[in-house]
C-alpha cells in the first residue's frame, strides 16, 4: 500500500462516512494488495522457472567434460636376453672409481652408491 492508498483509508475512517462503506473500501483495498502481491509471487515464479533450466543448460554446455586420468605407462618385463644393464658386483663398481671416497649404503640387494668428492683446496 502506497502513502495516497494509506492517506485515503485514513481520511475515511476519520471521516463521518458511513462505517460500512469504510470498511467495505478498507476490504477492497487489502484485496487489491493482496492480489497485486500473488500476481508479482506468479510472475517471479514463472521468471524462475523459465530461466533456471536455461541457466543449468548453459553450465552443462560450458563446462568441460572430466576426462578419467590418463594411464600410467606399464613396463613389460625385461627377459634375461634383452638386459641392456649389465650387473657388477662391489669389488667392480669401487674400480671404477679410483681415488675416489665411496660407500655403500642400504640393505643387500637395495644398496646406494654415495661418492664424496674432496673439497677444492682454495689458495
Amino acid at each position: 500500500m502506497n502513502r495516497d492508498e494509506e492517506r485515503k483509508v485514513i481520511l475515511g475512517l476519520l471521516s463521518e462516512r458511513d462505517s460500512g462503506l469504510v470498511r467495505e473500501e478498507s476490504l477492497q483495498c487489502a484485496l487489491g494488495a493482496i492480489r497485486d502481491e500473488a500476481r508479482r509471487r506468479r510472475i517471479v515464479r514463472s521468471i524462475f522457472l523459465v530461466c533456471a533450466p536455461a541457466v543449468v543448460g548453459l553450465v552443462l554446455l560450458f563446462t568441460p567434460a572430466r576426462q578419467p586420468p590418463p594411464a600410467s605407462p606399464i613396463a613389460r618385463p625385461a627377459t634375461p636376453g634383452e638386459s641392456v644393464i649389465e650387473p657388477i658386483d662391489d669389488q667392480q663398481l669401487l674400480a671404477l672409481l679410483p681415488g675416489k671416497t665411496v660407500a655403500l649404503i642400504g640393505p643387500p640387494g637395495r644398496e646406494r652408491l654415495l661418492v664424496f668428492d674432496a673439497p677444492e683446496r682454495t689458495r
